[in-house]
């Protein structure tokens, strides 16, 4: 049987995930790239589980509820006109913590044991973190299907991803990869590239030499240099950002989120500030 990826994704967890920690340093203009996150065809099929938000809020008029629901139909609509993609959409309801989703669990947990059984999929990319989850994803690798569990950590349950094949944390560097903004993705995450000796260092080089003597030290340093930060890590990598000041704070969490601590050095000050996750 060829290997056949579908791909499952919780809508409510990825869009919480993504606003916290792109939109918060990038503003809300900069949308999920969903062919981007399909993998450019690598998973045959998406299937997204949300649903609408039509029950008119306190003070909302009208016409402001009418077009906030129209603008949700409308992205949703649009997520489902791509390529391999469907959209099913469950239902909010009063629950014990508020409006709550409803069915949208039992109809993504229908959908992999249907593809599963009928074998239409080799493998399962779960992009969950609830742990109403766990029974599907057993049922699922007991019928022989790969499964493939993604989410944040810290915010995805671990009883869920015990009982999967494989775990994907949604490091930050993904999340910024799927943003289909232009202007972000040119300016993206550093890039990383391997260094052995002094020759294939990336000027410029007396940062970098300097940055070699603290590789023994196992820390990693940023400096700053005429708008560019070089940051040395004790993994033998260079990261070469040309960022400017307002993109530090995603900057930061990358790479908190990379090696657990960092410190920022700027070149011109002796003092040092440790950030740790």
């Amino acid at each position: 049987m060829e290997d056949t990826t579908y791909l499952f994704i919780d809508g409510q967890y990825l869009q919480t995930v993504y606003r916290d920690l792109i939109w918060n340093d990038y503003g809300s203009s900069h949308e999920i790239d969903f062919d981007r996150l399909r993998g450019n065809g690598v998973a045959r099929r998406a299937f997204y589980y949300d649903c609408l938000d039509d029950n008119q809020k306190p003070n909302e008029t009208e016409t402001d509820f009418q077009a906030r629901v129209q603008a949700q139909e409308a992205y949703l609509d649009s997520i489902n006109a791509m390529e391999g993609f469907h959209v099913r959409k469950g239902y909010l309801a009063q629950g014990r913590r508020g409006r709550e989703q409803k069915e949208v669990d039992v109809l993504l947990a229908v959908d992999m044991m249907v593809h599963s059984f009928n074998r239409t999929m080799t493998k399962a990319v779960l992009i969950a973190g609830d742990r109403d989850f766990k029974p599907v994803v057993e049922a699922v690798t007991r019928q022989g299907t790969y499964v493939e569990v993604w989410y944040r950590p810290k915010t995805g349950s671990a009883e869920l991803g015990r009982v999967a094949d494989l775990v994907k944390p949604l490091q930050i560097s993904t999340l910024v990869s799927w943003v289909k903004h232009e202007g972000l993705e040119a300016e993206g995450l550093p890039s990383t590239q391997r260094f052995v000796n002094d020759d294939q260092l990336c000027p410029p080089e007396a940062l970098l030499k300097r940055g070699i003597v603290q590789l023994s030290q196992q820390t990693m340093r940023l400096a700053y240099d005429k708008g560019r930060y070089i940051v040395d890590v004790f993994r033998g990598r260079v990261y070469d950002c040309r960022h400017t000041f307002h993109d530090l704070p995603l900057l930061e969490k990358f790479l908190v989120e990379e090696y657990g601590e960092i410190t920022w050095r700027d070149v011109r000050d002796d003092t040092s500030t440790a950030k740790q996750d």
